[in-house]
């Protein structure tokens, strides 16, 4: 049988390896979320690019400004 201080330090470890844990956890998730926004951000801003560059600009109007 282990002594008092034994098991009251290896249940101290444990509580404090499971909140270690946590935090850990939550900041990789969240920067694991941010991290996946901005690479979706930057697939979206080149799929707008491309289309704008492959977009028939002849068609707009121009843009005067005050001559009507």
């Amino acid at each position: 049988m282990l002594p008092p201080d034994a098991v009251q330090l290896i249940i101290d470890l444990a509580l404090w390896a499971i909140v270690v844990g946590c935090l850990v956890g939550f900041v990789f998730s969240s920067l694991l979320d941010k991290l996946l926004g901005l690479v979706l951000y930057r697939l979206e801003r080149r799929e707008r690019i491309e289309q704008a560059r492959s977009r028939d600009h002849s068609k707009v109007p121009h843009i005067t400004w005050g001559a009507e």
